[in-house]
């Protein structure tokens, strides 16, 4: 069974191992690597944050991915990843769509770099409209804008 689950403290590690991945790294806005110390104090912050909520994909037993959902000016802000050895299974649009079901209602975002084709696609398949180019700390990104009405 395929589920999302609240991130709880003890995901630290494995939050800080997937954020950490090259992949993940060449597709986020800072490309750096993230030092363990930033990391715990970050993920400490954002779960004690009733504005960010943050979720671990499960098949089965198996913890595949995670996605970020935070509240900014009352619009949610989307990011996620899978876990290197997960890509390619669908994933992507299954974290999206179960993460879609824990927002009542209301708008929200995404921002995906242009070489980042199968997020692009992703968020396309999922409903979301593209809303052009915009920039974040220098950096081209495609905006995708989803409405949630329930």
């Amino acid at each position: 069974m395929i589920c999302l689950e609240e991130a709880t403290a003890k995901d630290c590690e494995l939050l800080y191992n997937w954020a950490n991945d090259a992949e993940v790294r060449s597709m986020s806005i800072d490309h750096r690597p993230i030092v363990w110390s930033d990391h715990v104090k970050w993920f400490e912050k954002k779960l004690a944050d009733t504005n960010t909520k943050i979720f671990i994909l499960k098949d089965d037993q198996q913890r595949v991915g995670q996605i970020r959902l935070e509240n900014k000016n009352d619009e949610w802000v989307i990011g996620y990843s899978i876990a290197a050895g997960c890509r390619g299974k669908g994933y992507g649009g299954k974290i999206i769509e179960l993460a879609l079901e824990k927002i009542s209602k209301g708008v929200l975002i995404a921002f995906v770099k242009p070489e980042n084709s199968a997020s692009i696609k992703i968020f396309a398949t999922v409903g979301f409209t593209e809303l052009g180019f915009t920039e974040d700390k220098g950096v081209q990104l495609i905006k995708f804008k989803y409405e949630q009405n329930k």
